[in-house]
């Protein structure tokens, strides 16, 4: 179809020997170096193509009809490598999102800044395994530094007396004695009231009726409450 689109390239393109089946994709244009043999680069302005234009051209190749062939993508120009570690880390990821049987992704490099690469990624992991030590002792610290500190904490704690204190047992003793014999000279007027109640039958029969009234009494009462509590 005449108005469909193509993916872009800067024109000369040279295909790698090793990329023979790749999908070529213009991450950059040109070289930053002019070297003498080299003449791929020799009439083009190196620049770092914007993401969002390589981005579209791997679209393009996504949405072809030949896009589940593609095991493996190289970015093009010379020295690609140059491009920002963020960038070339986002467009990568791209990538391996759009394209589900992507193996692999290439790019040229020069040797001085793929050395460079090389030590940054060095150094990262090693930044990041440092990292991941320190926090985990550091988590180890906080783990002990909680099983030592107590769950309940004594606001006040307990002392000595400066004196010893032991129940007055004498006094105890005389109290219970006063106790006991009020009781007991209370039951034994209690009882001689009694027998002496019913030894008179005048006082005997008087005894019943204030009983029976009391009781009498007391049963009108609860018989209220109740009818008024229903109620």
């Amino acid at each position: 179809m005449p108005n469909q689109e193509k993916i872009y390239y800067c024109e000369p393109v040279f295909r790698p020997p090793s990329e023979a089946r790749s999908l070529l994709i213009q991450l950059t244009e040109g070289c930053t170096y002019k070297c003498d043999f080299c003449i791929s680069n020799l009439n083009k302005k190196f620049k770092v193509r914007q993401l969002t234009e390589v981005k579209k051209d791997l679209d393009l190749g996504a949405h072809s009809s030949w896009s589940r062939n593609v095991r493996k993508i190289f970015f093009l120009d010379g020295n690609a490598m140059i491009t920002p570690t963020e960038k070339l880390l986002e467009v990568t990821n791209y990538a391996m999102k759009i394209f589900p049987n992507l193996e692999r992704i290439g790019v040229y490099a020069h040797a001085k800044l793929a050395r460079q690469n090389v030590a940054w990624v060095l150094a990262k992991k090693i930044q990041e395994e440092v990292y991941g030590f320190l926090k985990q002792q550091y988590e180890q610290a906080r783990i002990l530094e909680i099983k030592d500190t107590p769950v309940i904490t004594v606001l006040d704690w307990g002392r000595m007396p400066e004196r010893k204190h032991s129940p007055k047992t004498t006094r105890l003793v005389a109290l219970g004695l006063i106790i006991g014999f009020f009781f007991g000279l209370v039951r034994c007027q209690w009882v001689i009231f009694i027998e002496d109640l019913f030894r008179n039958k005048e006082r005997k029969k008087l005894f019943f009726e204030f009983k029976n009234a009391i009781g009498s009494d007391i049963r009108n009462f609860l018989h209220l409450f109740k009818r008024r509590k229903t109620h």
